[in-house]
């Protein structure tokens, strides 16, 4: 039985790319009907939302606004604002928001940005936010395919190898990667050894489900026999390394999971069928994000 959970990466308001071009896809969540599938499914939650990826000027202005306005209605949520360091007002936005004491998480979209993780770690924008503010950062992780398929030109350092040297870099600093590291062999192997990461399940309801040029987009090419499995199995194998039970945290990227069938109780269903014990489904779930994040470090 679910009775509780934090989602981890839950997208809020609306996705300006989508939103002109891809209508009949979800792009828009104002919460409500996130809201009405949670009490349905549990009966507590909390779930931190982030804009979409994609703002018009690339700025997030409006999107960032948003998820305050968001975050004020809903006393559930807990705002996750995004980073551009290629945009000025960005910049300005966040010092800000930050100096107000109104934000502390942030996300990173590096593909529809098109920006680079190696270059996100010698930016001065990135290097003054973190020694200044107690911030930590949500990274979207790609798979490293982003250019076989067509969704970019040329790939940038944005894979998972390339998350976890962000991480390793700046130990002091506090990192989510997402998508479940696109379940890369050689970047789960080494995010064993790292104390200041967790890593979201975010997108795995898509995983053999997604596909573009014949390809499955989801993982990693070195993903080997996870590549193979069915959600539920890559959750259940993954909650039992030991180098990783304590670090896996739920996340649903709630709505862009509607494109597959995946809303909020059939993501949570998923871990129902994952067959995890319950010790560490409540670590799933909650108690490994609880525990990463100690009282005042959020």
């Amino acid at each position: 039985m679910i009775d509780r959970f934090i989602d981890a990466h839950c997208l809020a308001g609306v996705d300006d790319w989508l939103s002109k071009n891809k209508t009949e896809l979800a792009h828009r969540n104002f919460l409500d009907e996130y809201y009405e599938e949670a009490v349905q499914e549990v009966r507590e939650f909390r779930s931190l939302i982030m804009p979409f990826p994609s703002s018009e000027n690339g700025s997030f202005i409006k999107e960032n606004a948003m998820i305050e306005q968001l975050h004020r209605q809903f006393a559930w949520t807990e705002p996750v604002y995004a980073f551009n360091y290629k945009s000025e007002e960005n910049f300005a936005d966040l010092c800000q928001r930050l100096e107000k004491g109104s934000a502390g998480g942030l996300v990173v979209w590096p593909i529809v940005c098109d920006l680079d993780l190696f270059d996100l770690a010698e930016n001065e924008k990135f290097l003054y936010l973190i020694s200044k503010y107690p911030c930590w950062f949500t990274i979207h992780v790609g798979a490293g395919n982003e250019a076989a398929i067509h969704r970019v030109s040329s790939l940038r350092r944005y894979c998972p190898e390339d998350a976890i040297c962000l991480a390793e870099a700046f130990p002091h600093v506090k990192f989510n990667l997402s998508h479940l590291l696109r379940i890369s062999g050689k970047a789960l192997e080494k995010a064993e050894k790292l104390d200041n990461i967790i890593i979201d399940i975010s997108g795995i309801s898509t995983h053999l489900r997604w596909y573009e040029y014949g390809k499955n987009v989801f993982p990693a090419d070195d993903a080997g026999d996870l590549a193979e499995m069915e959600s539920a199995k890559v959750i259940h194998t993954l909650m039992n390394r030991p180098g990783l039970c304590n670090k896996l945290v739920f996340g649903t990227q709630y709505p862009f999971g509607k494109w597959y069938g995946f809303g909020l109780g059939r993501e949570l269903e998923m871990i129902r069928k994952a067959d995890l014990t319950k010790e560490k489904q409540e670590k799933l779930l909650y108690l490994n994000f609880e525990t990463f994040f100690q009282k005042g470090d959020r």
